[in-house]
């Protein structure tokens, strides 16, 4: 079966009843072989979509978790080039996306014509860049449209509706509501005000909301769906992968 759009693939699930699950992984941590087990432990357990991390040295928005799991692969010789070799090889089961989250630099680095048209080889729907503001998307919507590949924002705490009207104007998929100011982690609790704050934005926008940064249990997946259209888990899976349990990452999923 092929990759399915992000938008089908919501469709699907919502007309189901059901809620967004998206699983974080980081690509060549503990190498391509485990990532490629874990990537497709996660489609057999019913990933809603896979967000696929790009090893980087200066990762802004990342938790120690995810640096370290980002450090092991750089330090083990991954490239983007070599991930990119890697996921082209690696075609999609049960019709899962994949979302790629990185940083601007090594997308300059690469070049954006190059990039993006090698996402679109590697089976990849949608990316994820924290450190691209809503004034500089005409630098890759060029890119991004004719390769169907969907930009994700991210919602921080502080951003404010009308500012959220500008992004959603220009991206597509779902919007990525962070749950806390700062990076990504696991955490025991969440403010009281992020249950109004995705239900606020639910009611601005027929886009899906998605709530992550620091969901780690399936208590908080199911208490915070209640109030959005599904979570991002990634701290919590990719500490879970490195210590090889991955029957409790099967769990989790499915719920």
């Amino acid at each position: 079966m092929g990759i399915q759009t992000i938008e089908n693939r919501i469709e699907e699930i919502q007309k189901s009843g059901g809620k967004l699950f998206i699983p974080y992984v980081m690509c060549g941590d503990g190498g391509f072989e485990r990532t490629a087990m874990l990537i497709r432990l996660l489609e057999g357990a019913g990933a809603s979509m896979i967000e696929i991390g790009i090893p980087f040295s200066d990762p802004i928005a990342d938790g120690p978790v995810i640096q370290a799991a980002g450090q092991r692969a750089l330090d083990a010789g991954v490239t983007l080039k070599s991930i990119m070799g890697f996921l082209k090889t690696l075609e999609p089961i049960n019709g899962v996306p994949r979302i790629i989250m990185t940083y601007m630099n090594p997308i300059v680095q690469y070049g954006f014509e190059a990039f993006f048209g090698e996402l679109k080889a590697a089976h990849v729907s949608g990316v994820i860049i924290p450190d691209l503001p809503l004034e500089e998307y005409e630098m890759i919507t060029p890119y991004t449209i004719p390769n169907r590949i969907a930009i994700i924002p991210l919602v921080a705490p502080s951003t404010d509706m009308d500012r959220i009207t500008r992004i959603l104007d220009k991206t597509s998929g779902f919007i990525y509501t962070v749950t806390v100011n700062g990076t990504t982690g696991t955490r025991r609790t969440f403010d009281r005000g992020i249950t109004e704050r995705l239900s606020s934005i639910k009611t601005h926008t027929k886009m899906p909301v998605v709530a992550g940064f620091g969901v780690s249990t399936y208590e908080q997946v199911r208490e915070l769906s209640d109030y959005c259209d599904g979570v991002v888990v990634g701290s919590k899976i990719v500490d879970l992968a490195y210590q090889g349990d991955y029957e409790a990452i099967e769990a989790l999923v499915r719920g």
